[in-house]
């Protein structure tokens, strides 16, 4: 097993240097992305992450980049190819890592062999045995590459990576208030955030219909998104220059706006993640359940300003017209 862990520092000091949008094109030309999915799990979830065909000769590990060059930081390594002098086994050994399509991991259960960050000394051993992965509420990034644990200077490889969010609670029910702790996980866990106050409709919709959700007064500069029954946050009206998409809604329209109306059929927002910014909008309803709007200062990272939600139902299919009694 490797002694020094430089394959993260490197790649994150590369990010900060190059331009970000440059950075991003030039990283995701070596590998294909890894999908995670769900982008947001719970205790009690399973994690499902599709893998790139082939990967043979690859490793596979789960790691806290929001604990980087800290302490805390922690990597799990899944599947890895032993050393001579490693005594403890992967949890997923490598042959049949290569013939995965994908991994599950329920959050309960999943272990990794910890590996110790950000760096290790050479006289201490960098691998613990295996551990629980999901226990803190934060953002992990799930990596495959290979030697993971290897000075990145001794390799060309540049890691494939995936983003997720994981919250140590249950997830929240329809009905109930949502505080921002339980949809971002937070950089100051302490902070309060002011409630800004939106209003749902009661009645179910139905594909077709037209979403009204009341706004505050007040929301000149705030955004606004809707979350999916898969967790997964859409947005919808944005401001950020570095975006690449131009919101749904713009800025400066939504700010004017008393109500924020969107035809089911057609209403689209854009998904952001730290690895890959601003994605292309994609429709929002495209299943049944229980859906939740939101707004607030700013849905990326660090942020504590005034932040507000509420739920709503709807049924992807055609409302069914009352029949006339007989």
């Amino acid at each position: 097993m490797r002694t020094f862990r430089f394959s993260l520092a490197i790649l994150l000091a590369w990010l900060t240097l190059v331009p970000w949008g440059q950075a991003r094109a030039q990283w995701q030309s070596f590998w294909p992305r890894l999908k995670c999915r769900p982008e947001r799990l719970y205790r009690g979830d399973s994690l499902t992450i599709d893998l790139p065909e082939p990967h043979d000769g690859v490793e596979f590990g789960i790691f806290t980049p929001t604990l980087r060059f800290s302490s805390d930081g922690r990597m799990f390594l899944i599947s890895f190819k032993p050393t001579q002098k490693d005594t403890i086994p992967p949890v997923i050994a490598p042959e049949a890592f290569a013939r995965m399509k994908q991994v599950v991991l329920p959050t309960t259960t999943a272990r990794g062999t910890l590996y110790n960050l950000p760096f290790t000394s050479p006289e201490e051993s960098p691998v613990k045995p295996s551990a629980l992965i999901f226990t803190k509420t934060v953002t992990y990034w799930a990596e495959l590459g290979r030697d993971l644990g290897a000075d990145l200077a001794e390799s060309d490889d540049v890691p494939c990576l995936c983003e997720f969010d994981y919250f140590d609670r249950d997830a929240p029910k329809p009905g109930e208030n949502v505080p921002r702790d339980a949809l971002f996980a937070p950089y100051n866990p302490l902070r309060q955030h002011p409630h800004l106050n939106l209003g749902c409709p009661a009645r179910t919709l139905y594909r077709g219909d037209t979403l009204a959700v009341d706004l505050p007064k007040s929301h000149r500069g705030d955004q606004f998104a809707i979350v999916d029954p898969d967790w997964t946050l859409l947005m919808i009206s944005f401001n950020f220059s570095d975006a690449g998409v131009a919101p749904a809604i713009s800025s400066d329209r939504f700010a004017r706006m008393n109500q924020a109306r969107l035809l089911t059929k057609e209403a689209k927002g854009s998904r952001y993640q730290e690895l890959s910014g601003f994605r292309v909008p994609q429709p929002i309803f495209t299943r049944s359940g229980w859906y939740l709007a939101l707004i607030g200062t700013d849905f990326r990272r660090n942020d504590n300003g005034p932040f507000g939600t509420c739920w709503f139902h709807y049924v992807n299919e055609s409302r069914v017209p009352a029949q006339p009694v007989k």
